[in-house]
């Protein structure tokens, strides 16, 4: 597995405001990164993706066994933050091909932050080693 740090942040749906990511360490296979920012508009619209990416060589899901990890974070903040943490993959139908779906793993959800779903209700409760994970079901238009 090929290992780099691509730190990113996009700004989507904010009718003002700023942010900065900045990459704070390297070690080995470890990075630590931090993300300041003050977006504003509507509370509930996604805001901007401050994101720390695994780039890997692609493989059919089906091959994929495991992506050992280990993440610490933390939140500081005033006021009132709307926010999660997750595992963010996108796959497409073909080797090689534009993506075409993502699949989140949220870690944590702050101030009221959830997945863009049809029903606002999980389809299906998983267990995965002693983990408890709801399943839902979304389409990018709903941002």
């Amino acid at each position: 597995m090929k290992f780099s740090a691509i730190i990113a942040a996009v700004a989507v749906t904010a009718s003002s405001g700023h942010q900065c990511t900045s990459l704070d360490s390297v070690d080995g296979s470890t990075i630590s990164w931090s993300t300041n920012f003050s977006w504003n508009g509507t509370a509930w619209q996604v805001k901007s993706f401050a994101n720390a990416a695994l780039k890997f060589d692609q493989v059919p899901i089906a091959n994929v066994t495991s992506i050992p990890s280990t993440i610490e974070f933390d939140f500081a903040y005033e006021g009132k933050l709307v926010a999660n943490v997750a595992f963010d993959t996108f796959t497409a139908s073909t080797l090689g091909g534009d993506a075409e779906y993502e699949v989140m793993v949220w870690l944590q959800a702050i101030g009221g932050a959830g997945p863009l779903t049809n029903t606002g209700k999980p389809i299906k409760e998983v267990n995965v080693e002693g983990v408890d994970f709801s399943l839902y079901h979304g389409t990018l238009e709903q941002i």
